[in-house]
């Protein structure tokens, strides 16, 4: 049997495993929200986006934009990165005006990246900007004078089953199971 983890590849009628990505971006829309914020935007990249299909981060940060109404008081609510050209994306959003005050990152590495950017290292979070990602901060290093950054992590014992169980009915015979989809557990911080 084949079982995908975190990917949709259209025409391959194979299941798939999923961290529930677009519930946690819509987690961080509902908190970034009910702390007064109102011109939020969240970075992410096209490969990603493309390989989770309908469920991913872009998708719920959207959705609960468009249903709280907030998405007029947004100057850029939705921005797409490169891997390795994260500041040059970072110093625009920061340029905009009304200057945005939330930043929720996909992928931590993209808060890697930047890390030793002198625009970066010269923010105050979460005082001038509060920053979050949907993915996991362990072993990501954050800039000095950051605090811990505000992140989900998965459940690798719960993943761990549900992929078993996926696998197990393979095996017995049911030829296209349901995608199951892993909720992530929220590690909320200061930032």
């Amino acid at each position: 049997p084949v079982l995908l983890f975190n990917r949709h590849i259209p025409g391959l009628q194979a299941p798939s495993l999923n961290t529930d990505d677009y519930g946690a971006a819509r987690t961080l829309a509902r908190i970034m929200t009910d702390h007064g914020h109102r011109n939020l935007c969240m970075l992410t990249t096209t490969h990603y986006e493309s390989m989770l299909g309908d469920h991913g981060p872009a998708e719920g940060w959207l959705d609960y934009l468009q249903e709280a109404r907030l998405t007029d008081g947004c100057v850029l609510p939705l921005a797409y990165g490169k891997k390795g050209r994260s500041v040059e994306v970072l110093e625009k959003l920061l340029a905009l005006r009304p200057r945005i005050t939330a930043l929720v990152l996909y992928l931590p590495t993209l808060l890697a990246d930047m890390r030793e950017h002198p625009v970066l290292r010269r923010l105050r979070v979460p005082e001038e900007l509060s920053i979050a990602t949907t993915g996991s901060m362990n072993g990501i290093a954050v800039p000095s004078g950051f605090p811990p950054i505000t992140s989900f992590e998965i459940d690798w014992n719960r993943a761990g089953r549900c992929a078993v169980e996926l696998i197990d009915r393979m095996l017995a015979g049911e030829a296209q199971p349901k995608d199951l989809r892993v909720p992530l557990n929220l590690q909320l911080t200061d930032s």
